[in-house]
């Protein structure tokens, strides 16, 4: 869904600007996409997303053994259930 938005938008202000701002824009967000602060801001993300899979590991019983990502919702849906 957020792709289909970001088309969108890149559409729209590519055909407002004309080609040159369209390019322009590319080159903007390619230069945000690789530059040093948005990919700490990913890797912060990344252990934040690693860390509350780590609690909810262990919250649905987690015992050492690993678990996929499947059992793991599967699991906490049904406790959210009891």
């Amino acid at each position: 869904m957020g792709t289909l938005f970001g088309f969108a938008v890149g559409y729209l202000l590519g055909a407002r600007a004309g080609n040159e701002g369209y390019e322009e824009l590319v080159r903007s967000a390619k230069a945000i996409l690789d530059s040093e602060e948005f990919q700490s801001f990913l890797g912060i993300l990344r252990d934040h997303a690693r860390h509350g899979l780590r609690q909810l590991s262990d919250w649905v019983g987690g015992d050492g053994e690993a678990l996929s990502v499947d059992d793991l919702l599967r699991e906490a849906r049904a406790r959210l259930q009891r």
